[in-house]
């Protein structure tokens, strides 16, 4: 079983050619994502309070990796799941 992290800010933007299934949505505010593995696997709108949340604030921006990967930054560095 993976271990993913969940982490919320006061916005989360989408880069262009991000492109994730769970939504076509460039802006998020407040936002939540969820990292597995390194990778972005969802990203929302935050509407209420969940549970194993860790609250970092700022803006998160998600982008590809230079392998394609959608990725989540934080002030241009890496969030990794841990």
């Amino acid at each position: 079983m993976h271990r993913s992290r969940k982490l919320a800010a006061h916005q989360v933007k989408v880069e262009p050619g991000v492109q994730l299934t769970t939504t076509s949505q460039r802006l998020f505010a407040p936002g939540i994502v969820t990292v597995e593995q390194g990778r972005v696997i969802h990203c929302s709108t935050l509407t209420y309070e969940q549970a194993h949340t860790e609250w970092v604030g700022g803006t998160i921006v998600i982008r590809l990796s230079a392998d394609g990967i959608p990725r989540a930054y934080q002030d241009e560095e890496l969030i990794i799941d841990h």
